[in-house]
């Protein structure tokens, strides 16, 4: 979704294509706006130095919508998506993988077709979950 970040203020570049984008255009985004890690909490495992993170392997097209200033206007935030899966994951779209907090090197995964849909936890006997 950006080109790049203000280094001074952390403000984003969008893509050009999304901030010239017209009403009724089609435009692609991968990850979904939603982002690869979204809303559900991940895990740190202090023991093994890991962070466990239910993973959206999705993409989307936006459509823009006019939105109406009007009470009850808005629809979901201006924008019609479509999802669909990400390039090279085999129709999964959900992954539960664990990261070296210092290499930030993926030290194993859990791919499956559905998305991962609640956080992740973790125990002091080395059990990691997440459910779909």
């Amino acid at each position: 979704m950006w080109t790049s970040f203000d280094s001074k203020t952390g403000e984003p570049h969008y893509r050009n294509d999304i901030v010239e984008q017209q009403i009724g255009e089609w435009v692609q985004s991968c990850p979904t706006s939603e982002g690869r890690k979204n809303w559900h909490a991940m895990s740190y495992h202090q023991p093994s130095n890991q962070l466990l993170i239910p993973i959206a392997q999705s993409c989307q097209e936006m459509n823009a919508q006019k939105v109406e200033f009007v009470e009850g206007g808005g629809s979901g935030g201006g924008a019609a998506r479509r999802f669909f899966e990400m390039p090279g994951t085999n129709g999964n779209v959900g992954k539960f993988a664990a990261f070296d907090v210092r290499t930030l090197k993926e030290n194993w995964k859990i791919e499956q077709r559905s998305p991962f849909m609640t956080a992740a936890l973790t125990t002091g006997g080395g059990v990691a979950s997440s459910a779909t």
